[in-house]
C-alpha cells in the first residue's frame, strides 16, 4: 500500500516533536527579519512566504524587500526539511543553502568554509505555522565580498502548492557581474517556484 506524501511527512514530524529548539514559537504575529551587517532588516509583508513540498520534503522560505520598481532585496533558504532542530547551511551544491540578494546587484551564499545555520523552532500542521531562526555568513562567489546575516527569524503560514511569489520581475544583475547560480538546485528538484535570475 502506498503511504501519501502528506501522511508520511506529518509522521517525519511527530518524530521530531520531542526536545523542541527555542526560538520564536507558534503564536505571535506573522513575520520574518534579521540584521545584515549589523543593521535591522525586513521584508515587505506581501513578499514573505514558506513552501514545503511532502514528496521529498523540500523547505523554501523567502523574504523580500522592494526598493523600486527595478530592484529588491531577497534572503532565501532552502533545503531539505526532516523536522525541528538545526540544519548547517552550506554552498550553492550543499543540501541546505542560503542567499542574500542585494539592491545594487550583488548576491552572497552561504559558504562550505564556514556553513550558516537554520534552526525550526515551531512547526503546526493545524494553523498551518513554521517557524525559526538563521544566520549566516554571505560569501560573494566572484570576489570573496562577505557580509554577515544573524539574528534571523521567521514566523509564517506555509502552504504545500508550489506557487509563483508576487515580487519584482525586472530585478537586473550588472553585466559585470556572472549570473546567480540556477534556483540554488531547486530546479533540479522539481520545484516550479523559482529564484528570479537577472536578464
Amino acid at each position: 500500500m502506498q503511504t501519501h506524501p502528506y501522511v508520511a511527512l506529518l509522521a517525519l514530524l511527530a518524530l521530531h516533536a520531542c526536545g523542541q529548539p527555542t526560538g520564536p514559537g507558534i503564536d505571535g504575529p506573522l513575520m520574518f527579519a534579521a540584521l545584515i551587517d549589523d543593521s535591522p532588516w525586513q521584508p515587505d509583508s506581501q513578499f514573505r512566504l514558506a513552501l514545503l513540498r511532502p514528496g521529498d520534503s523540500r523547505f523554501y522560505i523567502q523574504g523580500a524587500e522592494r526598493i523600486d520598481s527595478l530592484t529588491d532585496i531577497r534572503i532565501v533558504l532552502s533545503g531539505r526539511f526532516r523536522g525541528l532542530g538545526p540544519y548547517a547551511l552550506g554552498g550553492e551544491t550543499s543540501e541546505n543553502v542560503a542567499a542574500y540578494f542585494a539592491a545594487d546587484g550583488h548576491y552572497y551564499l552561504s559558504s562550505q568554509d564556514n556553513p550558516g545555520q537554520i534552526t525550526f523552532t515551531a512547526f503546526d500542521t493545524v494553523t498551518q505555522i513554521v517557524a525559526g531562526r538563521f544566520a549566516f555568513l554571505g560569501v560573494r562567489p566572484y570576489d570573496g565580498g562577505t557580509l554577515r546575516v544573524t539574528e534571523g527569524r521567521f514566523r509564517l503560514r506555509y502552504t504545500f502548492r508550489p506557487v509563483t511569489p508576487r515580487l519584482p520581475s525586472n530585478h537586473r544583475m550588472k553585466l559585470s557581474k556572472p549570473s546567480p547560480p540556477p534556483a540554488l538546485g531547486l530546479a533540479q528538484s522539481g520545484w516550479a517556484l523559482q529564484l528570479m535570475r537577472g536578464r
